[in-house]
């Protein structure tokens, strides 16, 4: 599972629980320049696609279905093009798909998605309220 923007490997574990809970294996890695993941200069989509493919060979899995929601679309996207080999299956969740020009939020909104105290009220929320905090960000997504 590839994880939106803001988030991380914490945000997929909450949106990807209904995929454990049916016995599927989730990795859900968080991408460069998220949750304290260096960037290092792989900042662009194709790399974050080849760093995808790389965690499926250190994992050991030679095939896996990918599922990017909002703005994991993009890198989800590329590890597909550039690597169709691993992809066995690739099923895009209101996933950015084109240019994404942000619409203007209120001030709530934007502390929440665009700081770091924002950004671990949503962790903290994913962690404590699970069912809550994904069905008010479907809402907000859908």
């Amino acid at each position: 599972m590839i994880h939106g923007t803001p988030g991380g490997c914490d945000s997929s574990v909450a949106m990807g629980r209904f995929l454990a809970q049916a016995g599927f294996e989730l990795i859900p890695p968080s991408r460069p320049g998220y949750l304290n993941t260096a960037l290092d200069g792989r900042g662009a989509i194709d790399d974050q696609a080849d760093l995808h493919a790389a965690l499926l060979d250190v994992l050991g899995h030679g095939r896996a279905g990918v599922l990017p929601w909002s703005g994991g679309g993009p890198s989800g996207y590329r590890l597909a093009v550039r690597h169709p080999e691993r992809v066995s299956s690739l099923v895009a969740f209101a996933a950015v798909s084109g240019r994404y020009e942000p619409a203007k939020k209120n001030l709530d909104s934007r502390v929440l998605i665009n700081t770091s105290v924002g950004n671990w009220i949503l962790r903290f929320l994913a962690a404590h309220a699970p069912t809550q905090t994904i069905s008010a960000t479907l809402k907000a997504e859908g």
